[in-house]
C-alpha cells in the first residue's frame, strides 16, 4: 500500500469490549476498512436513547448494533481500530 494510504505511527488498539465501553462515554475517532486497501477515518459513538453502537463517516454508516456482542462482531468485520491516546491529552 503507497504510504499516501497508510495510516500510522498513532496509537491504534483492537480491543473492541473496551470500546464499547468507552463509546458510552464519549465518541472516538477509529479507522474502517471500506474496500480493498482503502481506510477512512470514523467515528464511534453509542446511542443512549436507542441503546446502539454505531460507526459512520461521510454520511455512510458502517456498524450498527443494538447488542455489544454483535457491535464487537462488525468491528472484527471491518478490521477496525481505534485511536487509544492517554485520557489526559
Amino acid at each position: 500500500m503507497p504510504n499516501l494510504y497508510r495510516i500510522e505511527g498513532y496509537p491504534l488498539s483492537r480491543d473492541y469490549d473496551r470500546l464499547a465501553e468507552l463509546v458510552t462515554k464519549s465518541s472516538i475517532a477509529c479507522i474502517v476498512d471500506f474496500d480493498q486497501d482503502c481506510r477512512e477515518i470514523a467515528r464511534a459513538n453509542y446511542s443512549s436513547s436507542s441503546g446502539t453502537w454505531q460507526v459512520s463517516a461521510n454520511g455512510i454508516g458502517y456498524i450498527w448494533a443494538s447488542i455489544r456482542e454483535d457491535f464487537v462482531q462488525q468491528c472484527e468485520r471491518l478490521h477496525l481500530e481505534y485511536f487509544d491516546f492517554p485520557r489526559s491529552l
